[in-house]
């Protein structure tokens, strides 16, 4: 009986081991017929179609089955020239010989000449395919400047910038959208969609507002600023602000936006109260500070956080665009008028805000 029990436990040994091992014979030919995509950048070119320039892992890092491939290179690109992103994939395909998965993707990147509609026809076709993961991050960067990818040397190169906005901790303005973000932002109304934009290489501190048509509006960075206010996307901004004593230094700055949104004669009315904290760590004069002096300083900070959120106002009354999200905030808490504009994507009102801040100084530095 024993000895039958230990045939038994042999065989299903066996049978597990060869399973494991004809698991991996899988995965390896599957890798073989495969390119992995893993940034994917649209420019513009001869409408109607775009230029698609797909990124892949270099195959001769991994495993070394390509040869006509660079070893020194963490990836190699390939371009078409196509209407859509399937025609593009299919074309890249054709020359591959192999299948270009998506499944991996972590960066879709837009130059600044794609217009609002090519944008969002590429954000719509992409999100039909249920196996392309929604959580890729979506930037802009301008015409001719390819992406700056690689992070580290890795056998599978990290992408930088994917990297970059998944850090909480790393950045002083959240920017970053992903793909589902933004094709929500596409789909409903009383909104105008938004991304990072990289004005340099690897440094993704603009913002990027699509009109209805045409081409982006790229934002300044003091309007960018005041649309991180306003979106409550601060994550610890440092500034620096002048006062009659002279420059002093704020760092870790918090805000925290509460709206209350009112339509108008077809004219959006926000009334905005800011409430900023921060950390003192640089002012003029030597010794400590009176009461006073620090509250000249909160009112300083005050002004100059409510001119931010100025600015971002004004930039996006006059380019009739609403990247604050605002109209739709309206439209959600009142279901008629949400009903009546379901199907109309893309509409936007004219602004009015009032903007109220009030600002609190902890005082941790020493005077300069």
């Amino acid at each position: 009986m024993r000895q039958r029990w230990a045939w038994r436990l042999r065989v299903a040994t066996t049978a597990c081991l060869v399973s494991c091992g004809l698991a991996g014979c899988w995965d390896e030919i599957a890798l073989a017929s495969r390119a992995p995509a893993i940034v994917v950048y649209v420019a513009a070119s001869k409408k109607p179609d775009l230029r698609w320039t797909f990124f892949f892992p270099n195959p001769t890092v991994i495993a070394g089955s390509v040869t006509n491939i660079s070893s020194q290179e963490q990836l190699y690109t390939r371009t078409a020239i196509a209407p859509s992103l399937t025609k593009a994939k299919q074309d890249v395909e054709a020359r591959l010989d192999r299948q270009v998965y998506l499944g991996q993707l972590q960066v879709l990147t837009f130059a600044s000449n794609v217009t609002a509609n090519q944008m969002t026809g590429t954000i719509t076709e992409y999100n039909r395919h249920a196996r392309w993961p929604t959580t890729a991050f979506v930037m802009a960067e301008p015409p001719g400047k390819s992406p700056l990818p690689v992070s580290t040397h890795e056998p599978i190169p990290d992408i930088y910038y994917a990297e970059y906005y998944s850090c909480r901790t790393c950045k002083a303005l959240d920017l970053s959208k992903t793909e589902w973000q933004v094709w929500d932002d596409t789909a409903s109304p009383g909104v105008s969609p938004t991304m990072p934009f990289a004005s340099q290489p690897g440094t993704a501190n603009l913002l990027a507002v699509y009109p209805q048509v045409g081409p982006p509006f790229i934002w300044s960075r003091g309007q960018t600023v005041g649309w991180a206010i306003l979106r409550n996307h601060t994550q610890g901004l440092t500034t620096v602000a002048d006062s009659r004593l002279g420059q002093f230094v704020v760092a870790n700055v918090r805000t925290k936006s509460q709206v209350t949104i009112e339509l108008h004669h077809r004219w959006l009315t926000a009334n905005v109260r800011v409430r900023v904290n921060g950390n003192l760590e640089k002012w003029p004069r030597t010794g400590q500070l009176p009461h006073h002096q620090v509250g000249a300083m909160e009112a300083v900070l005050s002004h100059q956080v409510a001119t931010y959120c100025q600015q971002a106002i004004q930039r996006a009354d006059a380019t009739k665009t609403d990247p604050f999200g605002w109209g739709r905030d309206y439209l959600f808490s009142h279901s008629p008028l949400n009903i009546q504009y379901a199907n109309d994507a893309g509409r936007v009102w004219p602004i009015e805000a009032h903007v109220q801040v009030t600002s609190r100084l902890n005082v941790v530095g020493a005077s300069s």
